[in-house]
């Protein structure tokens, strides 16, 4: 088989993967068009186009475009499809869609070298479509605050260090206890006449007032051996 040949086959080839694409860009968009004009609990789609001026560029590198759509509010979710017939578009510059009072912002990685043919949906509770290229999320989420009732994010205070993988942990310091006093709790030491038992328990020798050759004096009659323990001689 000559050079000729193998070039016109490969033609023919190439040419029926194109019309094979065409098909299937049309299938989506009738796809898309049945969504939009099926059941009343379905999702609409709402066409639109994409205009390749009007970009600007913001701090994160990104850049930002704002349609006027009447109708849209800060509560919205709105998700947004490229058109399939749009071949030339590359999808996934389109990375996050916010919405506002009749408004709705694109954020892409790229401008659109040409006005492009799409399409925008509302998500409304759990509902998807999985036609086309489909940004997500709609909308930016702020991460609240936590306190003691509610979870949210924490910033890292003093005592505390973060790890590169994210691991949270004390910043072990030195660790001084203050000597007790008669107003401040505090650390003491086992002084005369007291006694510490192996497992931490604090209690009052009471022999110790009476050392061997003391006399014991009460008009109680329990025995002070009773009351101090010892060996006692009456």
């Amino acid at each position: 088989m000559g050079v000729l040949s193998i070039l016109a086959g490969l033609r023919k080839t190439a040419v029926c993967v194109q019309k094979e694409l065409a098909e299937i860009a049309t299938a989506c968009a009738d796809a898309a068009k049945a969504l939009d004009e099926g059941k009343a609990d379905s999702v609409p789609l709402h066409e639109i186009t994409i205009p390749s001026e009007g970009w600007e560029k913001d701090s994160s590198g990104n850049y930002r475009l704002n349609m006027d759509i009447p109708g849209l509010t800060d509560g919205d979710t709105v998700n947004v499809l490229i058109d399939p017939h749009e071949l030339g578009a590359k999808e996934e510059d389109l990375v996050e869609t916010q919405s506002s009072t009749d408004t709705l912002t694109l954020i892409a990685r790229a401008v659109p070298t040409a006005a492009l043919k799409a399409y925008y949906y509302k998500v409304k509770g759990d509902i998807l479509v999985a036609v086309g290229s489909v940004v997500l999320p709609g909308k930016k989420y702020t991460l609240p605050a936590a306190t003691t009732t509610t979870l949210g994010g924490v910033k890292v205070g003093s005592g505390l260090k973060v790890a590169a993988d994210g691991k949270l942990s004390a910043d072990a310091q030195k660790y001084t206890l203050t000597a007790a006093t008669t107003t401040a709790l505090g650390g003491v030491k086992v002084g005369s006449g007291l006694k510490v038992t192996a497992d931490g328990k604090l209690s009052a020798d009471a022999l110790a007032a009476y050392p061997v050759g003391s006399i014991y004096q009460s008009t109680n009659s329990t025995s002070p051996a009773a009351l101090f323990g010892g060996t006692w001689e009456q």
